[in-house]
């Protein structure tokens, strides 16, 4: 079912409807509307002997309470909160959602989403794929690399200093972890990656940005990607369930020719046909590495062409204001009531359509 069908309801209808199936009618019109997609998505569930169980990780940020939240205006689903991987079954009804963290939790987020792995009944958001690439930009160079800059990883010093000659310069750098462009630096010259590489490949490594003094370096290897001219912007773009879809215009830092950590944005609120390029390509990239719950950064190269720069599977408030899009049953993209702030309706709307799905497919 669309969200197009109940979004032109008015409220006192949308709350009648509510009454009518005895959920709840406070809130405003976004709650109003997930809250019927939702239980429209769940309403071939009724059948089921076994009601979905809803997992959703208590991180630090508090991201799996409030989806936990919004999951809770549903009815006949059982939501649980969970820390360890140990507990969550593996099970064909169990439906799990995880915000991972990349900075205090990173080492026992990484073994959960190790563990994790290898669960194959239950039904992942973040799918398992997109945690596992989640702030690891080694990873995801191998996986995306038809998608990236022109990217190389070298893992000794030998092989890093032999190839700087064939580089063209400036070059960007990267370390494996590190969000809002904390370990990205602009290397201008091929001493400049000199330098840099006999540091890395050293014995105490390259300091990473710590600001809780934890010890981080970046260590044996590095990770140097073409540098992409004459962008003024890149483009966040969120997309969930590769259904739902918001966008935001990330300019340039003042210090830096790249967008990624500086603050200055646009969130996008109409549909254009740039837009539309950048919302179809984000969904083709989506489906391609099944992430059904990610952040995509695009930029373009000099031809022109959407070039892929890192996933994500978290992101802040800058983007509270650009409307979201839900690509309708007939391939376009349309504007709904929701917007960036909503995510968590979106989310809940979204798991009820995986149970939906899962329920389908089961029979």
């Amino acid at each position: 079912m669309e969200t197009q069908s109940w979004e032109c309801r008015e409220n006192s209808s949308l709350r009648s409807e509510l009454k009518n199936r005895n959920l709840s009618t406070s809130g405003r019109k976004a709650s109003l509307v997930s809250r019927l997609v939702g239980d429209d998505f769940l309403k071939g569930n009724e059948k089921e002997d076994v009601n979905p169980l809803i997992f959703s990780y208590d991180d630090r940020h508090g991201w799996g309470r409030l989806f936990i939240e919004s999951m809770l205006d549903f009815r006949d689903v059982e939501c649980r909160l969970f820390s360890h991987a140990n507990e969550i079954p593996d099970m064909e009804n169990v439906f799990v959602y995880i915000h991972p963290d990349h900075l205090i939790n990173r080492a026992p987020n990484r073994k959960m989403i190790e563990d994790l792995q290898k669960h194959n009944l239950s039904t992942f958001m973040p799918s398992k794929i997109g945690l596992l690439v989640y702030d690891e930009k080694v990873r995801q160079t191998k996986l995306y690399s038809d998608f990236l800059p022109p990217t190389r990883i070298f893992t000794d010093l030998k092989s890093a200093l032999s190839s700087i000659n064939q580089l063209n310069f400036p070059l960007i750098s990267k370390s494996n972890e590190g969000a809002a462009s904390s370990n990205i630096r602009l290397l201008e010259s091929p001493e400049d990656a000199i330098v840099e590489a006999r540091i890395v490949f050293s014995d105490s490594g390259l300091p990473r940005y710590d600001s809780r003094n934890l010890g981080l370096v970046q260590k044996d290897y590095v990770l140097w990607q073409d540098f992409l001219p004459g962008n003024e912007n890149d483009w966040r773009i969120v997309l969930i369930n590769m259904r739902y879809a918001w966008v935001l215009k990330r300019y340039n830092r003042t210090d830096l020719p790249f967008a990624s950590g500086s603050g200055i944005v646009e969130p996008i609120k109409e549909t254009n046909s740039e837009i539309n390029e950048i919302l179809n390509y984000s969904l083709s990239f989506a489906k391609r590495f099944s992430l059904n719950f990610t952040g995509i950064d695009l930029v373009r190269n000099g031809n022109g062409e959407l070039k892929v720069l890192e996933t994500t599977t978290g992101w802040g408030k800058k983007a509270f204001e650009s409307t979201v899009f839900e690509f309708s049953d007939d391939g376009v993209w349309r504007k709904t009531i929701f917007r960036g702030k909503d995510q968590w309706h979106i989310a809940a709307i979204s798991m009820a359509d995986m149970i939906e799905k899962t329920t389908l497919n089961n029979q």
